[in-house]
């Protein structure tokens, strides 16, 4: 409206393309010019194409233009067909050359697309290209404890914790430098946010990888992502330091980037061991000596199951090759999710992760059951499918057995 009020309708389409930006960076609005989004094929889920929008605000509003005396229907179509086949969800047609400025809102939700199935909502995080949107958000990465002294061959362990500010994150993907002072003993998971691993973490080359995804998202201010055990190894001081390019990413189906703010990771002091002192006199040597124990995991009594989940089945193109596969996922307030056991039919339990491939790719009436136990042992048992489901099947078993 500010556009049309200061240039009128007289004026070709470029002119109002180039008002449109001004008015846009005048109110610190985000947007890009004719940035390619990918177009896809309802059937397959694959990239066919590609279109050009005048205009992507904020990543996630589609706007075209036009400066046209009549607006032909093919206009409104084509941004319609534009949304119904690409992964955002809203559009607006412009037209500053009409007698009055013309407007035009349209919706397709991502629901109503066959390619965006719930699952490829769900497992997002391993779709996305990461770094699509700078510094909108801010979300918070630290360990606890924040700083320490320790002597050689202490071990000792760290808490990686995330605070996404109020908003509901859905991935990370980051790396956590190492300096040579510090040995890594072990990576632990229990606790963790994060229920669907791309790889499990790992520590190479001086560098913690840690990549993985929240179906559903998650709203935090204190979320474990790992726990991470270290032995002081050298004498020294040092820090950990997040890898350029460490993120985390918004649960909004189109993978937006939060900024982490980590300037600098803990502070470390490695001291030598102190030598042993030769005998102690008697009258010096006090009756009982305190033990010192740095790090001790205080396990609390847990007598709580993990909480009630879902067993999610699908099938996507880039995952497993399209074959058949179930996700899952919980939480477990007291202890942590510890592991997943699934049993497939008459066969017996196996450690399972989720996505999980199905043995059974043809018939699919194998009945699923996973168990989701945490640190103390208890667990919480999931079927699939649910029950109305297997009494359809036996009601089309029996009918088959009939006729």
């Amino acid at each position: 409206m500010e556009v049309r009020k200061n240039f009128g309708n007289g004026h070709k389409e470029s002119i109002y393309q180039n008002a449109f930006a001004e008015e846009l960076e005048s109110r610190n609005i985000s947007f890009e010019k004719e940035k390619n989004i990918k177009v896809y094929s309802p059937k397959t889920g694959k990239v066919v194409g590609y279109y050009r929008p005048d205009f992507l605000i904020d990543n996630k509003i589609v706007v075209e233009l036009k400066a046209v005396e009549k607006i032909p229907k093919m206009f409104i179509d084509q941004l319609y067909d534009y949304l119904r086949n690409s992964a955002y969800e809203l559009g607006y047609f412009i037209n500053f050359a009409s007698p009055k400025l013309y407007t035009k809102r349209i919706i397709y939700t991502n629901d109503r697309k066959s390619f965006v199935s719930k699952v490829l909502v769900a497992f997002s995080f391993l779709f996305v290209v990461f770094g699509v949107f700078d510094n909108a958000y801010a979300a918070r990465v630290f360990f606890e404890p924040a700083v320490g002294s320790y002597q050689v061959g202490d071990s000792f362990i760290l808490s990686l914790l995330l605070d996404t500010e109020g908003l509901s994150i859905n991935a990370v993907d980051m790396g956590i430098q190492v300096p040579k002072l510090l040995k890594i003993k072990g990576i632990s998971k229990s606790g963790s946010v994060i229920q669907l691993w791309v790889q499990e973490p790992s520590f190479s080359g001086g560098t913690i990888n840690l990549t993985g995804g929240i179906p559903g998202g998650v709203t935090t201010s204190k979320g474990i992502i790992a726990k991470i055990n270290f032995e002081a190894a050298a004498i020294g001081d040092g820090n950990l330091a997040f890898t350029p390019g460490s993120l985390v990413l918004l649960n909004d189906g189109l993978g937006t980037k939060f900024e982490l703010k980590t300037a600098s990771g803990p502070m470390f002091q490695v001291v030598p061991k102190p030598k042993e002192t030769a005998t102690v006199s008697p009258e010096l040597k006090p009756k009982e000596t305190p033990v010192a124990v740095k790090n001790k995991v205080e396990v609390k009594q847990d007598n709580k199951k993990p909480e009630k989940f879902e067993i999610i089945a699908g099938t996507d193109p880039r995952v497993f090759k399209g074959e058949q596969f179930i996700a899952f996922f919980t939480i477990d307030k007291d202890s942590g999710v510890d592991r997943y056991e699934i049993k497939e039919g008459d066969s017996g339990y196996k450690i399972a992760q989720s996505p999980y491939l199905l043995s059974d790719q043809e018939k699919m009436r194998t009945v699923i059951r996973i168990r989701a136990y945490d640190a103390a042992g208890n667990y919480k048992e999931s079927i699939y499918p649910g029950i109305s489901k297997r009494i359809w099947w036996q009601l089309i078993t029996l009918f088959n057995a009939l006729i």
